[in-house]
């Protein structure tokens, strides 16, 4: 009996292999939070992953609003670039809405079967949720814009010139590595300089409504696509009168089966002119005109020469509605300057679509409507116009913008 509470005595004394006992215990536990630990850290990673598919969905969800893509289009093209990117349509759902006309939200919902965590919880999955929300800027009119997609120096600006343009943006559809070319001692002041390609310009550019010049923005489809040269022309051809630097002559609208070169002091009835060769205003010529379209056709060119002081206003009505100037694309590869001087006013679009033009007079349009589209564009001179243009029958060139996660 002393024997056995001798051992009793000394066994509840011995504390050897407490350490094996107690980590006998607790071992089950440790791995159960080192396990939940990782799992966490799984779930932090998924979620990334599906962040990343809905920022990638709402993002192409703009784009393609910005090239105004039907709905069925926009859902298709976003649900396709979330998978890309880890988005896995059997174990979840993505919904694109449009919440405007500029932006695109993506709600995506991603199940993953749950591992330790299964220990706690009914539910044989967690579901792991990301919203983004992505729109493009919706820019501004373009007053200026150069239609070639591909064409290096598609928008020149150079020489001893002065370019403002209030309320309006220059554009140049090229994707060329410089589609834009700001060079030399040129000063511009515009709403902003976007181009699908690249852009280089100096210190004296001003951009009023960016903070720099905008590379990557979506080309701007051609405004008068649509417009199309008369398919029947009138039969008789107008007398061009006599004209001389000091006479005076007023122009009938109609057809002018030949160049049309105008000196002195002439007076534009309103109506379209069709002229089948060359439109030419002569140095020091007084050219007034006012609900006035120049239709130029069999190859013919434009050239306003320097010194002259035009003032032109656009029929507000018609089929060419707005258009001052429309050169038949039919015929390409030209090249047309335009002059005239700091007294010249130009209302409405000079539009020439297959062809080049050069702006390198003076002109002041500040509180009117001014728009030139062509192929591509040169300008060297010292113009202010402005793009007031409601009732005026111009059609709107609109710049949108770079794309964006804001949310």
């Amino acid at each position: 009996m002393r024997a056995f509470k001798a051992l009793i005595c000394n066994w509840r004394k011995d504390n050897r292999g407490v350490s094996a006992v107690i980590l006998g215990l607790t071992l089950p536990v440790m791995v159960g939070f080192i396990g939940l630990g990782a799992e966490v850290g799984l779930w932090y990673m998924q979620h990334r992953e599906t962040q990343t598919a809905a920022d990638v969905a709402a993002y192409t969800g703009a784009l393609e609003l910005r090239a105004e893509k039907p709905t069925s289009v926009i859902t298709s093209e976003a649900t396709v670039e979330a998978q890309r990117n880890g988005y896995d349509s059997s174990n979840g759902s993505l919904h694109i809405t449009i919440l405007s006309d500029i932006r695109v939200r993506a709600n995506v919902v991603q199940r993953h079967p749950r591992l330790f965590s299964s220990l706690f919880s009914n539910s044989r999955s967690v579901e792991i949720t990301a919203l983004a929300e992505a729109e493009y800027d919706p820019g501004g009119p373009a007053c200026v814009l150069a239609l070639n997609g591909s064409a290096p120096d598609a928008l020149a600006i150079g020489g001893n010139t002065d370019i403002q343009l209030i309320g309006c943006n220059i554009m140049s559809n090229s994707t060329a590595d410089l589609a834009v070319d700001q060079f030399g001692s040129s000063v511009v002041t515009a709403d902003c300089i976007y181009a699908t390609g690249g852009i280089s310009y100096t210190a004296n550019l001003t951009t009023t409504e960016c903070s720099k010049p905008i590379e990557g923005a979506q080309p701007i489809a051609d405004p008068y696509s649509s417009v199309e040269m008369p398919t029947t022309y009138p039969s008789e051809c107008n007398t061009i009168p006599s004209m001389g630097p000091s006479k005076t002559v007023t122009l009938s609208a109609g057809r002018y089966c030949s160049d049309l070169v105008m000196q002195g002091d002439v007076t534009l009835e309103s109506g379209v002119y069709i002229v089948e060769g060359n439109l030419q205003i002569n140095s020091g010529a007084l050219v007034n005109g006012d609900q006035v379209t120049f239709l130029i056709t069999g190859g013919g060119v434009v050239t306003f020469n320097g010194s002259a002081e035009i003032n032109l206003t656009a029929s507000t009505t018609g089929d060419y509605a707005g258009i001052l100037v429309y050169q038949d694309r039919n015929y390409s590869g030209l090249d047309n300057v335009i002059n005239g001087n700091s007294n010249s006013t130009f209302t409405g679009a000079i539009y020439m679509p297959t062809n080049h033009v050069a702006m390198l007079g003076s002109g002041a349009a500040d509180a009117g409507c001014f728009q030139l589209v062509a192929d591509t564009i040169q300008l060297s001179g010292d113009s202010h116009f402005a793009y007031n243009c409601e009732s005026t029958g111009v059609q709107e060139a609109r710049v949108k913008g770079l794309v964006s996660i804001v949310l």
